[in-house]
């Protein structure tokens, strides 16, 4: 895995993606560090999965929604819950977890 940026994060926003989301996310550590997920709500376990994920790597953040709220609500979540030194990062957002970061 990569050294962690500074300026820059990547948010994946998923919503009942199937195992499709791992292999982005995968992906997405392989390119970039921090990764974070939201998870809008999704009901297929993958929220469950990612956790799991996010337990063995300190770059990959996760987020539950309770209940769908949108393709927009992901990243208002994670600018809400940014952190201190992610307020003054900038973003990549991929479109949905199912299409890998470029």
């Amino acid at each position: 895995m990569i050294a962690p940026s500074r300026t820059h994060l990547v948010v994946i926003p998923s919503y009942n993606t199937g195992p499709k989301v791992y292999e982005t996310v995968r992906d997405a550590r392989r390119q970039w560090a921090p990764v974070w997920v939201v998870v809008d709500g999704s009901d297929d376990g993958t929220a469950e999965g990612l956790q799991r994920m996010a337990a063995q790597d300190p770059q990959l953040k996760v987020m539950v929604l309770p209940v769908n709220a949108g393709r927009g609500a992901p990243c208002s979540r994670a600018w809400r819950r940014r952190g201190r030194p992610a307020s003054r990062m900038r973003w990549r957002w991929t479109p949905t977890a199912s299409t890998p970061p470029t």
